[in-house]
């Protein structure tokens, strides 16, 4: 049955689409809270940040496999011509940014690897004005006053000295 709004079904139909849509955004949310725990938690079982990325690409195999042998092919379709740029999004975007995450996890705090991470859209937006002389849109602007205040914020009410961690990393 087609979701449209001929359909008398659509409102509640799109009603519990919407909730379920919430409900996978805050389990992703949760799940994502865990990360760093449980990155710290494998290397005190001897684990390095290769083996952690491994095993996180694995489970978030089985899970998509999952999903999709649940919900069927057909919501999972990749043209052919795209392989490439998910197979170098993967690798590159995805496994990189990974890789880079779990090793400052192994070398510095929970807190500290997390902020590091939160700072790169304001990195991405400098290197555009760097590089490819991007302007500043007002948006961007904002973005980066959210960012910085977000990443500084938490530990000016903490006792913990928030510059350290950062110039750390």
């Amino acid at each position: 049955m087609k979701l449209n709004e001929e359909n008398p079904d659509f409102a509640t139909e799109n009603k519990h689409t919407q909730k379920f849509g919430y409900a996978l955004a805050l389990a992703a949310a949760l799940f994502w809270s865990t990360l760093g725990v449980l990155g710290k938690l494998t290397y005190a079982f001897g684990a390095d940040p290769l083996t952690v990325i491994s095993l996180r690409a694995a489970i978030a195999t089985g899970i998509t496999g999952a999903i999709v042998a649940v919900s069927g092919l057909d919501q999972f379709r990749i043209r052919y011509k795209d392989f490439t740029l998910f197979i170098v999004y993967g690798v590159i975007g995805v496994g990189l940014n990974y890789l880079g995450y779990f090793y400052a996890l192994k070398f510095t705090t929970v807190a500290t690897a997390i902020t590091l991470l939160y700072t790169y859209p304001s990195l991405v937006v400098l290197f555009e004005l760097i590089l490819f002389h991007e302007p500043i849109s007002r948006g961007k602007l904002c973005a980066l006053v959210l960012t910085f205040f977000g990443i500084v914020f938490p530990h000016t009410v903490s006792p913990l000295p928030a510059w350290d961690g950062i110039l750390e990393g």
